[in-house]
């Protein structure tokens, strides 16, 4: 039983208190600090029970994390500065280490084998195997598959393998 029922039934349990204390105490000082402790000691259990209710947490929509290849691309190449010196006697100049350039990721072809998949998150070797047994040779037809014949097949869940088709079709793009 989660906490936050059991603090809800201690404060109606308070104020049920509190209401017959209200009728049966018949001393008007003895009556008020009842009244005061029921009601202040219910009002807590309310307010510790809501405070301690478990929190829905919503399904993120996870995105695959951009390969390094991909960052580099997209940020410009810092550029190091150059200074200029007359030097008194002929010195080899200090060069800057040569940056390699990014290369861009492969794009991917008709005829992909099972290490293709593999790109997708949650597609192992054993699993891209699976889907070439099945006929799923490459990104391309991965993103064009039905998510609930292919999750038959395979014998694992929808909304894994509509993840799956999620990221490969914008792969595939």
């Amino acid at each position: 039983m989660r906490l936050d029922y059991t603090l809800y039934a201690l404060a109606i349990v308070f104020f049920l208190i509190t209401a017959v204390l209200f009728f049966i105490v018949t001393d008007q000082n003895a009556q008020n600090i009842y009244m005061i402790v029921t009601v202040t000691v219910g009002a807590l259990s309310l307010i510790v029970g809501y405070c301690m209710k478990p929190q829905v947490k919503t399904a993120a929509v996870q995105q695959p994390a951009p390969s390094i290849t991909q960052e580099v691309v997209s940020q410009p190449v810092p550029q190091a500065p150059v200074a200029v010196e007359a030097p008194v006697a002929p010195a080899p100049k200090a060069q800057a280490p040569a940056m390699k350039k990014p290369v861009a990721p492969p794009a991917p072809a008709a005829n992909a084998s099972a290490s293709e998949l593999t790109q997708i998150r949650g597609i192992s070797k054993a699993r891209a195997n699976q889907l070439k047994a099945n006929g799923i040779k490459s990104i391309k037809a991965l993103a064009e598959a039905s998510p609930t014949d292919l999750a038959a097949k395979l014998e694992v869940s929808p909304k894994i393998v509509k993840m799956w088709i999620g990221t490969a079709k914008k792969l595939v793009k």
